[in-house]
């Protein structure tokens, strides 16, 4: 139905919904900040310097268990997690 990721936070899924009853299923995704603090836990196998991993060139997957890396390194394996998910309260208003 659609996908949210800054304000103002609403989703129009009328055209989605029918009379009688409805099975709404709402995924949710933590913010990329969080997943790079978390992957700072495991072992760091992406670019060094200005060198593409060779996992990466080879068109592999990194040995590390990593999902995540970048051209810098902001976050540290200690760094606070953001609050990220449903922060409520979640409603449906019908128009």
């Amino acid at each position: 139905m659609g996908s949210l990721w800054t304000a103002p936070w609403r989703l129009d899924i009328s055209d989605f919904i029918k009379h009688g009853e409805n099975e709404i299923t709402v995924e949710v995704i933590n913010l990329w900040a969080n997943r790079l603090i978390g992957d700072e836990k495991k072992p760091y196998d992406g670019i060094v310097g200005d060198k593409l991993p060779k996992w990466m060139i080879k068109g592999q997957q990194g040995t590390s268990g990593r999902f995540t890396f970048t051209t810098t390194r902001q976050y540290k394996a200690d760094s606070p997690l953001l609050p990220s998910g449903l922060l409520g309260p979640e409603r449906i208003i019908q128009n």
